[in-house]
């Protein structure tokens, strides 16, 4: 596993979404070992980090939603599957890891004693901070 997916999966499994360096206040002192806090009215020149949302997608076309957080992206899986059976119908819901691809969840209903697939998956994403014309595509 690279480290940009074990990064993923450790976001995916806190449902936290990490806060860039370069997104600190300039109030805020840098605590990062001896350095100085930026002077008045400066920002620190540190690059911005990618971001990761989350894609809510059903039967791998159909796009439902982004999110800032794993937690959000998967009650509106659940919500939506919940509305699917009667109220008084128990359901338990299984995530999982796809087996092919790491940064996708998939989410199956337990019935009785059958793991259903619901065909409702979602997707960990990087929102790159800027365009870089020589990565890879």
């Amino acid at each position: 596993m690279s480290a940009r997916e074990e990064l993923a999966a450790a976001v995916a499994e806190m449902g936290a979404l990490p806060v860039p360096l370069g997104h600190v206040g300039a109030a805020e002192k840098d605590t990062r070992g001896g350095s100085q806090p930026p002077a008045s009215g400066s920002t620190p020149a540190v690059p911005a980090l990618p971001l990761l949302v989350f894609r809510v997608d059903y039967d791998g076309h159909m796009k439902c939603g982004l999110y800032s957080n794993v937690e959000a992206a998967k009650a509106h899986c659940q919500g939506v599957v919940s509305d699917e059976y009667p109220a008084d119908q128990a359901l338990f819901f299984e995530w999982s890891v796809d087996e092919y691809d790491a940064s996708v969840l998939e989410l199956a209903v337990r019935l009785d004693d059958e793991s259903v697939s619901t065909l409702y998956t979602v997707t960990t994403l990087t929102a790159e901070h800027d365009f870089d014309p020589d990565a890879e595509w």
